[in-house]
């Protein structure tokens, strides 16, 4: 690894500083972000926790996803410690803790494969995989603990799935986009790992069913499927291992379909300038708090090489790197040589970049351009987020608040993103279309999406054409050209917003247009970098 980059010495230290932080607790605490919420959980943690606290608007809130988050850090870090560093207070604590989710009488709180199970699941299938100090006891255990772990979800598998064999199945589907869900799938590659650990006589189905999803997957990624960087990363980093547990003569046809590349695509364009780690967050993204694409990125590389992925896993900061992938990280770190991706106009499936680079001197500017029927992309298609010197300097909440009320109307409302506003009209769907560009200037990157059919009929627009260019490592401008039947365009987010002292606004902008019939009217705004 070159100078800056990460090389295993610092993964190690890394991990004994989270293992040490983690020795003596004797609660795990969980921060449940999304509805304000932080609890504590006495450890070792025996069974699957369901708070008897009312959240306002949803009355099944999944709490245990956010507790195994936490508890599935916890454990990797103390278990990837005392395998490295053959430290037995790591060990111990570690098998403390595993014998104890070996032995949960339950491990799905919704009546769905979940995510739940998944990582409880994907727990004991990476202890009994990977940790070569565990003692045979503990093996027994969570062989035992991952065939009741199967037995649990099969059904639920079965029910959301039905008589689905083969990706023909689903692609067969009027809409097959909604049994791609990332949940249930996610939950069925977790009961495929603990079947491979238990030997269970589903394996094989399991194993089918999940090859079935991921392929249909990713031929509907040609046609704009996506869930967004956090959760496609999310259910790649569950699939990755399921890859690794399968015979490498059936792995081929996820590894070699073509369409495998937009994941990586989603991890490398999206970064701001200067810091990798700090996706674009366009949707439902949360860059600290969901960094599973990495992961998924690394247990990738240890099937298939990539010059590209090569070049950009060294590149992340240690510290936001979860334990999981620190863990497969660790044995390929210092061997990773790789070719640094072209900049210019770049597709990440959901979202148009234009970037000079990557590094902190450099500029990029995310556009926002789906047409998925997913929710966690949200009706914000033309928004745009800039980046440099390490940030987004113009941004958006990515998230969504969960609990009904002013946080939430924020998080997915228009106060959130930049597109136009017409007519009192947002948008009511993702119907955006990408046009084609002429030639521009040398040093000018350039992209035009019509946002037209992405506003409800009573907004009477005809065509609202985004335009944005971006002028080597310094300017951005962007323009809207909007016809409809009347337009009265008012200041709207990006316009209001204060920019920071980083940035000049250098030219006028036309903020308030009343035009009274078949009318037309334009905006434009430009930044430059000081």
């Amino acid at each position: 690894a070159g100078e800056g980059l990460l090389h295993r010495t610092a993964i190690e230290a890394e991990m004994r500083r989270r293992a040490e932080s983690y020795l003596g607790e004797r609660y795990l605490v969980v921060d449940y972000y999304r509805i304000r919420w932080r609890l504590a959980y006495a450890l070792p943690v025996e069974s699957l926790s369901i708070p008897p606290i009312p959240v306002p608007t949803i009355p099944d809130y999944p709490w245990t996803i956010w507790m195994l988050w936490g508890l599935e850090e916890r454990l990797n870090s103390l278990g990837w410690a005392a395998e490295w560093l053959r430290n037995d207070e790591f060990a111990r604590s570690a098998s403390r803790d595993i014998e104890a989710l070996a032995a949960w009488p339950k491990y799905c709180q919704l009546d769905i494969p979940d995510l739940s199970s998944a990582h409880a699941g994907r727990l004991l299938w990476t202890a009994y995989s990977y940790w070569h100090w565990l003692g045979n006891a503990t093996r027994e255990k969570i062989r035992t603990g991952c065939a009741r772990h199967v037995e649990e979800v099969l059904p639920r598998t079965d029910k959301y799935y039905g008589p689905i064999k083969s990706k023909e199945d689903l692609l067969a589907l009027r809409s097959p986009s909604r049994k791609l869900w990332n949940i249930p799938l996610i939950g069925t590659a977790g009961a495929a790992l603990t079947a491979d650990v238990a030997a269970h006589s589903a394996a094989a189905m399991l194993n089918r069913k999940v090859l079935a999803i991921m392929g249909a997957m990713l031929d509907l990624s040609s046609k704009g499927h996506s869930e967004g960087v956090a959760y496609d990363g999310y259910i790649l980093d569950f699939v990755a291992d399921w890859l690794s547990a399968i015979p490498a003569g059936e792995r081929n046809e996820i590894l070699e379909h073509p369409n495998l590349r937009h994941y990586l695509e989603e991890s490398y364009i999206l970064p701001a300038p200067g810091a990798i780690e700090d996706v674009a967050a366009l949707g439902d993204v949360e860059p600290r708090e969901m960094p599973f694409h990495y992961s998924a990125q690394v247990k990738l590389e240890r099937l298939k090489h990539d010059p590209v992925r090569a070049w950009y896993l060294p590149r992340w900061r240690v510290e936001r790197i979860r334990a999981n992938g620190l863990g497969a990280l660790h044995p390929i770190v210092d061997r990773l040589h790789g070719t640094a991706p072209e900049p210019g106009v770049l597709n990440a499936r959901y979202a148009t970049v234009l970037r000079t680079g990557w590094d902190a001197a450099d500029l990029a500017v995310a556009v926002s351009c789906s047409n998925t029927t997913m929710d966690h992309l949200h009706d914000d298609n033309g928004t745009v987020l800039l980046g440099a010197r390490g940030r987004w300097i113009i941004t958006d909440p990515g998230y969504q608040q969960y609990m009904e009320g002013p946080e939430r109307e924020f998080t997915l409302g228009p106060a959130a993103h930049n597109y136009p506003v017409i007519n009192e009209a947002v948008q009511a769907g993702k119907q955006p279309r990408l046009m084609p560009l002429e030639k521009t200037q040398p040093g000018v990157l350039r992209a035009k999406v019509e946002l037209a059919a992405c506003y409800p009929r009573s907004a009477g627009v005809t065509s609202v054409i985004r335009t944005i260019w971006l002028a080597g490592r310094s300017g951005v401008v962007i323009a809207d050209e909007i016809k409809a039947e009347k337009v009265t365009a008012r200041e709207g987010p990006m316009a209001r917003n204060r920019t920071p002292s980083a940035w000049s606004r250098e030219a006028s902008t036309n903020t308030t247009m009343s035009c009274p019939a078949a009318a037309r009217a334009s905006s434009a705004f430009s930044w430059s970098l000081l």
